[in-house]
């Protein structure tokens, strides 16, 4: 089991687990810090590809903005844990989950670009939501609108969407809580 959702268990991601023969997580420790600023960057990457700023100004935008992401995420994702995702135990991702008032959050999820299109983003997810199905909660999230890869690559792994912020999407995936599959059998109709 990769998350452990038990009821009387407070946290809410469990023990490593194997996503390949190689690919495994790890909670993420105080080290992990500057990994986590490089692939905040990556992510970053191609937004940035179009200002003209030169790279001390573009360091400075994403340090600051990771720096808010991350008190952001530890002052209002209280019940989480932070993974390390792990390529023959190299660093290669991340898949930061909370479990909240009825569901479970995926906060954050972020490969590096020479490990994505491997499957490993879907693996985990996959996990996720049968974790999330056995517990009888939707899985919910957020995706930047500008980010039309990663909006498809929710939907085609049966994410809903559920709310239109001004930068951002809000999704969810419901498995069979309302009677719906929640697209991994073609969202057909159960029961």
């Amino acid at each position: 089991m990769m998350w452990g959702w038990e009821v009387d268990r407070p946290s809410c991601v469990g023990p490593p687990f194997p996503v390949s023969m190689n690919t495994s997580t790890r909670l993420a420790i105080p080290d992990d810090a500057h990994f986590l600023f490089a692939l905040y960057s990556s992510t970053r990457e191609e937004e940035l590809r179009s200002v003209g700023w030169d790279a001390g100004q573009k360091e400075a935008f994403l340090r600051q903005q990771f720096t808010a992401q991350q008190i952001c995420h530890a002052t209002r994702f209280l019940d989480s844990e932070d993974r390390i995702i792990l390529e023959d135990a190299k660093p290669i991702g991340r898949l930061h989950v909370a479990r909240e008032k009825g569901e479970v959050r995926l906060v954050d999820i972020a490969i590096l670009p020479t490990y994505r299109g491997r499957g490993i983003g879907t693996k985990l997810l996959e996990e996720l939501q049968d974790q999330a199905m056995r517990s009888g909660l939707p899985l919910c999230g957020s995706v930047a609108k500008s980010n039309l890869s990663a909006v498809r690559f929710y939907q085609r792994l049966g994410f809903v969407v559920t709310g239109d912020m001004e930068t951002h999407l809000q999704m969810e995936w419901r498995g069979i809580l309302d009677g719906v599959d929640g697209g991994k059998n073609g969202g057909a109709k159960l029961g």
